[in-house]
Formats: structure tokens, C-alpha cells, sequence
């Protein structure tokens, strides 16, 4: 069953020691939102961040088939994806929810099943 609702998907990159700019080389991605290991907090505090983090834009808020979005990130993170984790590297999905209304997500096996090849997190918010 397919159930459009209003949503956003990013991909959230996590590496020990991977630089920013490494990870967009070897995403061909640009992240909207990055931070280098090592780097200072920008928040006021003395701390450093102890992994790098980069959070790509996969689709901006709309109405979307989530499975669709889905398995659009499936396809953008095969090129990487092993050389990415097998360095040390975390990959999720990031789907943010924005219907006030009734929310149904549903996914198919397989979907299911190429996120777990794909080594892949799936994390849902809610915003509405």
C-alpha cells in the first residue's frame, strides 16, 4: 500500500577519522551540515567532537511515498557504502515527519532487506 505523507529524508554519516571533505569525495555529495573529528564545538563549550558527521539532503520537505524516499537513499549510498563502514564508518537514514494527520509508513521486505545489506540505520522523528 502506498500512503503519501509530508516529509523530508537525509542520510547522516558518522567516521572516526574519515575528514569532511574525504566524505564528500567519497559520497559526491555535498553535506548541508558538517563537522570534522577533532573539531571545536561551535556551541560555547571546550569540547571537540570525537567523529565526523555529515548530513546530506536527499529530499527537502514534501509529499513523498516514503518507501520511495526509501529506496532513493538505497541507491545513493551503494556506490560507498562498504568502504565507508568497513573504516569505521555509521550510515542512517534520517526521515523527518511533518503530517499532523494519520501517519502510515509502510515497507516492503525488501526495502527492509537492502538497508540491512547496506549496513544502514533507519531513524524516524516526528514534527508535526
Amino acid at each position: 500500500m502506498k500512503y503519501e505523507t509530508l516529509m523530508s529524508v537525509e542520510v547522516m554519516l558518522h567516521h572516526p577519522s574519515m575528514s569532511v571533505q574525504e566524505t564528500e569525495e567519497l559520497t559526491k555529495l555535498k553535506a548541508n551540515h558538517s563537522h570534522n573529528v577533532g573539531a571545536k564545538s561551535p556551541h560555547g563549550s571546550h569540547k571537540t567532537y570525537y567523529e565526523t558527521y555529515c548530513n546530506f539532503v536527499i529530499s527537502d520537505k514534501g509529499q513523498y511515498d516514503p518507501e520511495v524516499l526509501l529506496n532513493k537513499c538505497s541507491i545513493v549510498l551503494k556506490p560507498f557504502h562498504k568502504e565507508f563502514t568497513e573504516s569505521g564508518g555509521s550510515i542512517w537514514i534520517r526521515m523527518r515527519l511533518y503530517d499532523s494527520d494519520f501517519i502510515q509508513l509502510n515497507f516492503e521486505a525488501s526495502s527492509m532487506r537492502d538497508l540491512y545489506e547496506l549496513n544502514v540505520g533507519l531513524a524516524i522523528e516526528n514534527h508535526s
